[in-house]
């Protein structure tokens, strides 16, 4: 298992809890919760990333029960990404590496052509890699990403 540099992860996230959507520094690398899935996706206005996205928020109280926290990563710019996520009712933080793409190159890679994060959806435990499923929209869609993560988490 690798470990993942934490100082590597600085972004923003859009608080979809607050009616303002104001935009907070994330601190979630310190999270109290012992894993964390992050679902990275190329392009938020897209049909793939935004049916995994709705299926993550729509499972969320089966994430909170295998205390898992689920977020977003895209390299879409913020400003892109807070309006995806009010037109689409997210409910799980969303972070834009759009800047640097460095997380995300960390995560899942970046497609050298577009510049774009490859779709995927990697699972720490502790600072762990425990799973992860990369891929693109043939063989990396929502069934594979939540249910693929479901059963990871359900045989724990």
């Amino acid at each position: 298992m690798a470990n993942f540099p934490t100082r590597e992860l600085v972004g923003y996230v859009f608080n979809t809890e607050k009616k303002d959507t104001d935009v907070v520094h994330s601190g979630w690398h310190q999270s109290k919760h012992r894993r964390m899935a992050i679902f990275c996706f190329p392009h938020a206005f897209t049909p793939v990333c935004q049916s995994t996205m709705a299926e993550v928020s729509k499972r969320l109280p089966d994430f909170t029960a295998l205390d898992v926290v689920p977020v977003g990563m895209s390299t879409d710019p913020l400003p892109a990404i807070g309006e995806w996520v009010k037109q689409n009712k997210i409910l799980v933080p969303v972070f834009s590496d759009f800047a640097t793409r460095s997380t995300v190159q960390l995560l899942t890679g970046v497609n050298q052509n577009t510049g774009a994060a490859n779709r995927g959806v990697v699972l720490f435990n502790h600072g762990q890699v425990e799973w992860s499923i990369i891929g693109s929209d043939k063989n990396c869609g929502v069934a594979q990403q939540v249910d693929g993560l479901f059963k990871v988490l359900e045989s724990a």
